[in-house]
């Protein structure tokens, strides 16, 4: 086996990445993260749409504190 690419979560919080999913199309993987608590005494989440082709993170959402699971609609949970 062979690491291609990574995500690094650190570079985005710093954060620890909690869940991952890809969109119905393959283009993006949703990623939800939470900050560290030396970055953030209430851990608030993340939703990280990352563009597949080239794994840069193209917007991020907002969520509650420690996220957990992604669910899209229409798709197979």
């Amino acid at each position: 086996m062979k690491i291609e690419k990574y995500l690094d979560a650190a570079k985005v919080g710093p954060a620890s990445i909690s869940h991952q999913k890809y969109d119905a199309t393959g283009k993006y993987l949703l990623v939800t993260t939470y900050r560290l608590a030396s970055a953030s005494p209430n851990s608030e989440g993340e939703l990280l749409i990352v563009n597949t082709s080239n794994l840069k993170v193209e917007r991020i959402l907002t969520l509650p504190a420690r996220p957990h699971g992604i669910a899209v609609p229409a798709a197979n949970r």
